[in-house]
């Protein structure tokens, strides 16, 4: 079994760029989990801190479960990126095993194929969840002015009739 470094290089190369891209998007999807995880718990701590019959307390009643979402959603979009980062990287070494052995190894080469296909199709899916956490971030934001009448005006947000104490 003969093999330039080369060779396994060349393969390498372009699968390793692509897994390096997932990476980075599993960066953002985990800086928005944490950022989304940290506001959650602000939210709940204000909530339990306010008195009974508050204006703002109603509106933290809102946001909470719109920031629960919001976690589940970038929890399951990390996990769904983790498993298509992992596929990249058996086609990647699939590639190389294929460069080393010097011949072709037809279930290999199918396995490698239908990890590239299924992983990046995993990429997609996981980025359909930053436009669902998108919409809910909208929701939140409408809901932390409500209670300001005059500042929901200007924000076009329908605000409500009583102010926060």
């Amino acid at each position: 079994m003969s093999f330039e470094l080369k060779d396994v290089l060349q393969t390498a190369g372009p699968t390793a760029s692509l897994i390096f891209a997932s990476w980075i998007f599993l960066q953002l999807l985990g800086q928005k989990y944490v950022s989304a995880f940290d506001r959650y718990r602000q939210l709940v701590a204000e909530y339990r801190s306010s008195p009974g019959n508050d204006v703002r307390r109603e509106h933290l009643a809102e946001q909470i479960p719109l920031y629960k979402r919001r976690c589940e959603q970038m929890q399951r979009a990390t996990v769904i990126g983790v498993v298509a980062a992992m596929l990249l990287i058996f086609v990647l070494l699939a590639g190389t095993i294929e460069t080393i052995a010097g011949t072709e190894i037809a279930w290999l080469k199918w396995a490698g194929a239908s990890a590239t296909v299924i992983g990046l199709g995993l990429l997609i899916y996981a980025a359909s969840y930053l436009i669902l956490e998108n919409r809910h971030v909208i929701d939140a934001l409408h809901s932390e002015v409500k209670d300001l009448p005059d500042v929901a005006g200007r924000a076009n947000v329908d605000g409500d009739d009583r102010r926060s104490e």
